[in-house]
């Protein structure tokens, strides 16, 4: 029997990004890369999704929003 599993990694790459650099806490943060550059966006927190940022959106939409 076949078994898969589905592992949620936003909350993780979050709350590792928060634990390096505790300045970010309560700020909305978006895991990608550079705004400017080719990319999406990996994981949000929930202040950024308040914005409207998600998942596999543009990383210079993403920007926009914030």
């Amino acid at each position: 029997m076949a078994v898969i599993l589905h592992v949620d990694l936003d909350g993780f790459f979050v709350a590792v990004e928060r634990q390096l650099r505790p300045d970010l806490k309560d700020r909305p943060l978006v895991i990608g890369g550079q705004p400017n550059a080719w990319g999406r966006v990996v994981a949000v927190s929930p202040e950024a999704a308040a914005h409207g940022v998600r998942t596999g959106l543009s990383l210079a939409i993403a920007a926009q929003r914030l």
